[in-house]
C-alpha cells in the first residue's frame, strides 16, 4: 500500500490515507513506459467529496482478520 496525505475527511482521523488511483490513471499506471515523474503525480490523496469515514470494529487491526465484515459499520466503540 502507498500512502499520501490524507484529504479533508480522513485527515479527522490519521494524518495520511492509502493513494487510490482514478480510473483514467489506473490506465497509466498499468501502460508500458511509464515515467517516474508520472507515478508521482498519480499518487495524491482521493477527493474528499468521494470519501466517506465511519466506525468500524477493532478487528480492522488484527492481520489475521478478513473478509467483508471489516468494512461494516460499528455502532458505539468503533476504532475511532
Amino acid at each position: 500500500i502507498i500512502t499520501t496525505e490524507a484529504n479533508a475527511e480522513v485527515k479527522r482521523i490519521h494524518n495520511r490515507m492509502p493513494a487510490v488511483l482514478s480510473c483514467e490513471d489506473t490506465l497509466r499506471w498499468i501502460s508500458p513506459g511509464l515515467m517516474h515523474d508520472d507515478c508521482l503525480g498519480m499518487l495524491k490523496p482521493y477527493p474528499a467529496g468521494d470519501t466517506r469515514a465511519y466506525a468500524v470494529g477493532p478487528e480492522v487491526n488484527s492481520p489475521d482478520a478478513g473478509g467483508p465484515g471489516l468494512i461494516e459499520r460499528a455502532g458505539d466503540g468503533g476504532w475511532w
